[in-house]
């Protein structure tokens, strides 16, 4: 079974399930940031009781990453619009 806290496609599932339910552009950026700075700060706490060990270096990589989370949010809740800004960002990952 697989680790959903190392997991990219997980991380992906709960931002879309976050931004899904958003009735406007900063909600979504805004939440999505939330949610993945305290998960994350959540994960590597558990990891630091339970194993005893924490890797500052790694937990701050993480919360940099984090903080991409709201532009992310943003770009993903411009996706569910049927418009051109919408068909623009659904069609970047295409041209890469």
């Amino acid at each position: 079974m697989p680790n959903i806290t190392v997991t990219f496609e997980w991380w992906i599932l709960f931002a879309m399930l976050i931004v899904i339910g958003q009735d406007t552009w900063w909600k979504a950026g805004f939440k999505t940031l939330v949610f993945f700075l305290i998960s994350q700060t959540v994960v590597f706490l558990a990891e630091w009781a339970i194993a005893g060990e924490f890797y500052f270096p790694y937990w701050v990589r993480w919360i940099e990453i984090s903080f991409l989370t709201l532009p992310a949010g943003i770009v993903a809740w411009f996706t569910r619009k049927d418009n051109i800004p919408g068909n623009v960002f659904l069609a970047l990952p295409l041209c890469l």
